[in-house]
């Protein structure tokens, strides 16, 4: 951490600075995934990323980021089953923290797949999330968001809640565990509202089967990695599991293709890598991919098996 203040600082100004140089324009409509760790010693911590990003895209824009209120590891619903729009943390991280108690901050009703954001849109975004039982179906907030012409950006992370959002899309085996968990909202107008939700069923949900080879040959992969193999640890990573064997090329080179068709830009905010990507035509790509995937190994999505890969 003393290296980190000594040589690897940077302010809020800085933080703008670069995102301006990756693309982000004053009143553009951001879905940010930012790991706050990945940037350096952030001179004002997470409070300082949050006003940097409020202030790129000026109060014409919008900004919207997760508001778990539990994360085990993908969306979860809170511990004891209530979920209070006002005092119930965020367990995405502490920039999703910081986002939340920003004065303006709005969040919606969702016990499992809560969204926070700001800006013209964003009442449009978030109303009536409750009313939905899988928490990124059509209609939600983050379909509003990709919807709405969108963008997404990522800062030493991963693709964030565009992930289940696609697995929604694509149909994807057991996403979910069986039937449906009836909890309580509490909202910030003194309502209380009985919510029926979803329930993600394990990290074993987020695994999705390739071809391999030759046809009785499987690879095997996480969602965010399909996704998008990002940033560059990830690639070490997977290549000391020992995954993506016949997929490799396949995967590793979706950024570039991304890049040679304007869908995504790249590049550095402090020490971490960011990309900035057009979250329509992104989604469409990957969610098609990702469709035919599941097509042809529907039946073999076993959560069980699936469980015993250790992929991580």
């Amino acid at each position: 951490m003393l290296a980190a203040r000594l040589f690897n600082r940077i302010t809020r100004d800085q933080i703008e600075s670069a995102l301006a140089a990756l693309g982000v324009l004053r009143g553009d409509s951001i879905l940010a995934n930012v790991s706050l760790r990945s940037l350096g010693y952030v001179s004002g911590g997470a409070r300082a990323v949050v006003e940097a990003l409020a202030s790129i895209v000026g109060p014409e824009g919008n900004l919207m980021v997760p508001s778990f209120p539990a994360v085990d590891p993908l969306p979860a619903p809170p511990p004891g089953g209530e979920f209070d729009e006002i005092e119930t943390p965020s367990a995405a991280g502490l920039l999703s923290e910081a986002f939340r108690m920003r004065p303006g901050t709005l969040r919606s009703l969702h016990p499992v797949g809560a969204m926070a954001a700001v800006g013209p849109l964003a009442h449009g975004w978030l109303e009536g999330h409750e009313r939905f039982a899988s928490p990124f179906a059509e209609g939600t907030p983050i379909d509003r968001f990709v919807r709405s012409g969108g963008r997404i950006l990522i800062i030493g992370a991963h693709a964030g809640p565009i992930l289940p959002y696609l697995q929604e899309k694509a149909e994807f085996p057991h996403l979910y565990l069986p039937g449906v968990r009836e909890m309580t909202v509490h909202s910030r107008r003194g309502e209380t509202i009985p919510v029926a939700t979803k329930v993600f069923r394990s990290a074993s949900c987020g695994v999705v089967i390739l071809q391999g080879e030759r046809p009785e040959t499987r690879d095997y992969v996480l969602i965010r990695d399909y996704a998008l193999v990002f940033p560059a640890e990830r690639e070490k990573r997977l290549d000391k599991g020992g995954y993506l064997r016949h997929n490799r090329g396949r995967l590793l080179g979706r950024i570039e293709r991304l890049k040679q068709r304007g869908i995504l830009s790249a590049g550095m905010v402090g020490t971490a890598e960011a990309v900035l990507i057009d979250a329509a035509p992104f989604c469409d790509l990957v969610g098609a991919d990702l469709a035919w995937e599941v097509i042809r190994f529907k039946e073999e999505y076993d959560p069980e098996k699936i469980e015993t890969l250790g992929l991580s």
